[in-house]
């Protein structure tokens, strides 16, 4: 089996075609976002952090999966965003 770096462009997007239509992999993803979704809706209902934490889990989960959807369609390689510095604003305490 050759490594990554042996393989062509052609050859590395298809595997990467085939990895995303992979049943097993799909279903992670399927089963990773409902397990959040079951978190968060198995909170307390005064537990508003833990069920934020719980929904932003599933959101990272659902954008990874269309990132890559994303990437894998367009066959090029992903361009990262080199801002990673947010803008804090001040809420005052009263």
């Amino acid at each position: 089996m050759p490594t990554l770096n042996e393989l062509t462009p052609e050859q590395r997007a298809q595997w990467a075609k085939d990895a995303l239509n992979n049943p097993v992999f799909t279903q992670a993803l399927e089963l990773a976002e409902q397990a959040y979704m079951t978190g968060a809706q198995s909170c307390d209902p005064k537990d508003d952090l833990g069920r934020f934490r719980y929904i932003e889990a599933a959101k990272v989960v659902k954008a990874v999966r269309s990132h890559l959807t994303a990437v894998i369609a367009s066959g090029e390689e992903p361009k990262v965003k080199q801002d990673f510095e947010r803008k804090r604003s001040v809420i005052p305490l009263f």
